[in-house]
């Protein structure tokens, strides 16, 4: 699991997931916050 997590976070994924759910939400704080919780909970 941390190989995945290190190799994920050398290749910027996270980052890209992070403005991906912004741009979903709109710029609105409740929506992203709901995004992130519901990936994380997808894992």
């Amino acid at each position: 699991m941390m190989v995945i997590v290190s190799v994920l976070w050398q290749t910027s994924v996270f980052e890209y997931v992070t403005i991906w759910a912004a741009k979903r939400a709109r710029h609105a704080p409740a929506p992203c916050v709901r995004k992130f919780a519901t990936s994380g909970a997808g894992w």
